[in-house]
């Protein structure tokens, strides 16, 4: 695959055609080659402009896998949770009757994510404790989508495999306002002595 615009559109479409015959909406998808700082290994899924970027660097295997796992994310959401990953080992499976090479570029991409989302409990309560009570990040919903994005996971299997996750999150709300009121009070005293002074 060049940069070629033309030539990267007829590989998106080889590619939607042959590995995700079913994806309908997949016609009204476009595929640019573009810089873009958001990048995860080369490419972009922009779910609300239907636009997936491929970075001009990549050609060749590496260009179609890394339309393949875009396109995944087009079919599945932002998250590399359970459906992403079955819906790319299903391309890996399709992938390997006609392109054996493919097959494993998006077998090693599976493993990659898998690898990365082998999660501790522990990992995932510390660092949602720190978020709180350190960094002051008190959006519930935003600090799960966060979470969930970092562990490669979505927000459901997140709550459903971290289920002490609330109850972390209250611990750390209830500190940090502790630790707020004790900051206030302990100016307000600061004040009072420079004033009586």
């Amino acid at each position: 695959m060049t940069t070629d615009s033309a030539a990267t559109r007829r590989a998106f479409l080889d590619v939607r055609e042959w590995l995700f015959p079913r994806w309908r909406a997949g016609a009204t998808w476009q595929v640019r080659r573009a810089e873009k700082s958001a990048y995860h290994r080369g490419g972009y899924c922009h779910t609300a402009r239907r636009l997936i970027y491929v970075a001009p660097h990549l050609e060749g295997i590496e260009a179609r896998e890394v339309l393949v796992h875009e396109i995944c994310h087009a079919v599945t959401g932002a998250y590399h949770g359970t459906r992403f990953q079955r819906r790319l080992l299903a391309a890996a499976r399709v992938a390997r009757k006609r392109s054996p090479e493919l097959a494993e570029a998006i077998e090693k991409d599976l493993r990659d994510i898998r690898d990365s989302s082998i999660t501790k409990a522990h990992e995932v309560y510390t660092s949602l404790y720190d978020a709180v009570s350190i960094r002051g990040l008190t959006d519930w919903r935003q600090l799960v989508r966060w979470l969930a994005y970092d562990h490669a996971r979505s927000p459901g299997e997140m709550l459903s495999r971290f289920r002490r996750m609330r109850s972390v999150y209250e611990s750390a709300l209830r500190e940090r306002q502790e630790s707020l009121d004790a900051e206030r009070v302990w100016r307000e005293r600061i004040a009072l002595a420079e004033r009586s002074t």
